[in-house]
């Protein structure tokens, strides 16, 4: 399960047959990025685009096994490996060097998913394995507590003073999904004092730009099929449901109030080619559903939209990046093998 079941299942596969290639490597000790740069994570190195002109630097550094998750906390990229259980930091310096800042080993079987700075100087990391929450201390790269979290937890977003969880509710046991939900914690207490009941699996979580989260629920990649939650995230309470159809995966939103989905596509399940979503962020109109979607690469795993609005499509298949204008893609970028996750900096 890497977004999915169904994928974590080809990418465990996918190691086997990478074997060490990329472990033996020689990595540079520092390497030049721009200020608009696109990081991919790849299934074990790090690649980045200049978004201004254009070029790539792929296999920039290693990275663990199978990363699911970037993220920025301060200076800090922090990228989450979910099969080697570690966290990758790196240091964008203030001559825009990026410099490799340590690996953090996590527990053996906490399979980490996702994670999210608090801004006071903490990363909240979900363990989708143990049903657990950590609470990691940036300065000193110690776990300070584990906080109780729903089943099989998997994406975390943290707004002003609160943090918030999507549980999947996965059952390993039955491979049954249980009713999703998103659980909000006090991070000042590190107590639970909310929960919501959302769709079938939970696996992203948004702000848009009204300050409304948008959950998106992939469904069960069978008979329930896929559905964001939109939510008020002070009171905890559901907007709408906006019916969009499919498996989507991660949402980002663009300034014209558009929302955006990565949705699938997979070449192992005879997909002629991937699939992207869109649907109005302000009122839930569809605009591209799962019936007409936007055609990418193979296996549209993760999305990103930069600050100037350009959309880009992490496609795991065809080891590339899409970007997209409007609903045609106008531009792609050959990265490494099987990137698995984006992250824009402007």
């Amino acid at each position: 399960m890497f977004k999915s079941l169904l994928i974590f299942i080809f990418m465990v596969a996918i190691l086997f047959l990478l074997g060490c290639a990329e472990d033996a490597k020689d990595f540079p000790s520092s390497a030049a990025v721009e200020q608009t740069s696109l990081f991919v994570a790849n299934m074990a190195t790090l690649s980045v685009i200049n978004l201004e002109a254009g070029t790539i630097e792929n296999n920039v550094f290693g990275l663990g096994n199978a990363p699911n998750d970037m993220t920025f906390a301060g200076d800090l990229l922090i990228v989450v490996n979910s099969l080697s259980n570690d966290l990758n930091f790196f240091r964008v310096t203030q001559g825009n060097a990026l410099l490799p800042y340590g690996v953090v080993k996590l527990g053996q079987y906490d399979n980490p998913w996702a994670a999210a700075s608090d801004g006071e100087g903490h990363l909240l990391i979900t363990n989708m394995m143990q049903n657990s929450v950590s609470v990691l201390s940036l300065e000193s790269r110690e776990i300070e507590q584990r906080l109780p979290a729903g089943v099989a937890p998997e994406p975390v977003i943290v707004a002003g003073e609160y943090a918030y969880v999507g549980n999947t509710a996965y059952d390993f046991n039955s491979y049954t999904y249980q009713d999703g939900s998103i659980w909000k914690y006090d991070l000042n207490t590190w107590e639970v004092v909310d929960s919501l009941l959302v769709g079938t699996n939970p696996q992203d979580i948004a702000m848009d730009p009204l300050g409304r989260f948008h959950v998106v629920c992939t469904g069960d990649y069978g008979n329930v099929a896929g559905k964001v939650y939109v939510v008020e995230p002070e009171a905890l309470s559901v907007v709408m449901v906006i019916e969009i159809g499919g498996t989507p995966n991660r949402v980002a939103f663009a300034p014209d109030s558009t929302a955006y989905l990565s949705a699938g596509g997979w070449g192992m399940l005879g997909s002629p080619h991937g699939v992207v979503l869109r649907y109005r962020s302000d009122t839930g109109e569809v605009l591209r559903g799962w019936e007409a979607p936007v055609q990418v690469g193979l296996g549209a795993i993760d999305i990103a939209v930069a600050d100037s609005g350009r959309v880009f499509v992490c496609c795991f298949d065809d080891n590339r990046i899409d970007e997209l204008h409007a609903d045609t893609v106008c531009a792609s970028f050959i990265v490494g093998t099987g990137p698995c996750a984006i992250l824009a900096r402007e």
